[in-house]
């Protein structure tokens, strides 16, 4: 069994303490950056997903597919997984992405406070989604 690469490893890794910082903002009343992170979140688990799907020859490559708006958007990303061969993505978890849909890099410059319900339903959506990709890993 081949063991996950450099970038597949980065990218779950920063997922996972994205998350963990995106949870402490929401438990501080600072709903706003806590989505923006539980943004990042995501696009980092399907990122890392997207690596571990493709042969470590493609993987510089395909990190440059990354780069400008596609690589921060999740129907993007989702279609790049199923291209690279990955598995199917289950319901529930199709159905956490619709939950999150609405998220964009460009929430950094919205000043609009997010409710502390929204952002922990966010939230939940975001550690769901990464706790399926890390079990893919």
């Amino acid at each position: 069994m081949a063991y996950p690469s450099h970038n597949v490893d980065l990218f779950k890794r920063i997922a996972r303490e994205r998350l963990d910082d995106a949870g402490f903002l929401q438990k501080h009343g600072r709903g706003s950056a806590a989505v923006y992170l539980g943004g990042y979140v995501i696009e980092c688990a399907l990122k890392a997903l997207i690596l571990a799907a493709v042969p470590r020859d493609r993987e510089e490559e395909v990190m440059g597919t990354f780069r400008g708006p596609g690589g921060h958007k999740y129907d993007y990303l989702q279609h790049q997984l199923l291209t690279a061969g990955g598995a199917p993505i289950p319901q529930n978890v199709r159905d956490d992405l619709v939950n999150v849909a609405g998220w964009q890099v460009a929430r950094r410059y919205n000043p609009k406070k997010v409710a502390a319900k929204e952002a922990g339903d966010f939230l939940d959506s975001a550690t769901r989604i990464l706790t399926w990709a890390e079990g893919r890993l």
